[in-house]
């Protein structure tokens, strides 16, 4: 049986992957729905209608998964990182969540070489983090 040698080196190759963008995002969400609505099409013949249905999203909407996107890479860039959910409970018409995401030099300032001033010299952390 002869194989393509290009394609067997391709498998073989150690690449680094780009990061997932916000089309990524959306097509991993609507994937299945596209499978559903339309079954006799091709699998490119999907990504290309899920591309079109992205051109025609409002920017407010791209920008809801380019978010997710760049929190996304932030958190996988940063595996340290932690990620606390509060919701809004003073507003009861509010859905939205507030996403804080915390790492462990939060509540400890590191000098910076910019000549800017901490804010050490105006908030005692040992006051309120304790150890």
């Amino acid at each position: 049986m002869k194989t393509n040698s290009n394609r067997s080196r391709r498998n073989h190759v150690s690449r680094s992957l780009r990061a997932p963008n916000g089309f990524s995002f959306y097509f991993k969400f609507i994937k299945n729905y596209l499978k559903n609505d339309y079954p006799n099409h091709s699998p490119q013949e999907r990504m290309q209608i899920a591309s079109e249905k992205w051109n025609s999203l409002s920017n407010t909407e791209k920008n809801e998964y380019i978010k997710y996107a760049n929190d996304d890479r932030i958190l996988k860039q940063n595996p340290d990182l932690t990620v606390v959910q509060a919701s809004n409970v003073n507003e009861p018409g509010n859905n939205k969540s507030l996403v804080m995401i915390f790492s462990d030099l939060s509540s400890h300032p590191v000098a910076s070489d910019l000549g800017l001033r901490t804010s050490e010299e105006y908030f005692d952390y040992d006051k309120y983090y304790k150890d």
